[in-house]
């Protein structure tokens, strides 16, 4: 069997059709194996949005999701760092003590600056007080002398 011979029955085969049966036939089958292989899911309102939010979080790349955390750490400590009851017997003392003299130095109004140093201050004060207040007196002139050299 030559090229042309071969070339010929092929282009004889492009008229031939298939019979209905064997289309039919066939048809079911791929019909069965498409509904086999895609999964009929119904889910919830709330594995909707955990879907959603999934794919969002994996669309940021990871270092910017530990940017945020670390802003959002420095932030509430910021925040929420004056607040906490810190007395000279706790160790975050001295943090309090530096982090107020951040603060001072980096203030450029005066006034706002006086009154923070009033402030801060006061807050001195009431903690030479409490150690005053102390029922053991060899300890609280050592533990004044140091509070007095940092106020």
């Amino acid at each position: 069997m030559t090229e042309r011979e071969l070339i010929k029955k092929l282009n004889n085969l492009q008229h031939v059709k298939p019979d209905d049966s064997w289309k039919t036939s066939h048809r079911e089958i791929l019909l069965a194996q498409v509904q086999n292989t895609s999964g009929d899911f119904h889910l919830s309102t709330l594995g909707n949005f955990w879907m959603l939010t999934r794919n969002v979080f994996a669309s940021v790349p990871q270092f910017a999701w530990a940017s945020v955390v670390i802003v959002l750490f420095l932030a509430t400590g910021i925040f929420f760092g004056d607040r906490l009851p810190v007395g000279p017997n706790n160790s975050l003392y001295i943090a309090r003590v530096i982090s107020e003299r951040a603060k001072l130095s980096t203030m450029s109004d005066g006034a706002a600056k006086s009154r923070l140093t009033v402030q801060y201050s006061s807050g001195h004060a009431r903690d030479i007080a409490s150690a005053l207040s102390d029922v053991n007196n060899t300890s609280n002139q050592e533990e004044v002398a140091k509070l007095n050299d940092t106020f």
